[in-house]
């Protein structure tokens, strides 16, 4: 089902009682926030977030550079919230498509 008004909460990770503002995929390719957020911030909170998850926090060297603003198109469950971020074609999501939404992201 497309979310057309998600919220924050369907992005948020809870962990080791800490709320970050974004969710990883399930292969730890992406962290993807709703929202264009503010870059430094996002990247500062994806350091943390690996440093806290993975213990390494050499791995976690982003920096506002690596944040990137697109659009997308959410799907959501009782538990799981996916992101569209191409169309069939490949062709990026952008803000004139339909239930577009803005994202923040960091890939990996």
């Amino acid at each position: 089902m497309i979310l057309t008004q998600p919220t924050a909460a369907d992005f948020e990770t809870l962990l080791e009682g800490r709320t970050y503002p974004f969710f990883e995929d399930e292969d730890a390719t992406w962290v993807i926030g709703l929202g264009h957020q503010d870059r430094a911030e996002f990247a500062r909170a994806v350091n943390d977030f690996d440093t806290v998850a993975a213990g390494a926090p050499e791995d976690s060297q982003y920096t506002e550079m690596d944040v990137e603003w697109r659009y997308a198109v959410v799907y959501g469950g009782d538990e799981d919230t996916y992101v569209l971020l191409y169309h069939e074609d490949h062709v990026p999501i952008v803000a004139s498509d339909p239930h577009s939404v803005p994202i923040t992201l960091v890939s990996r």
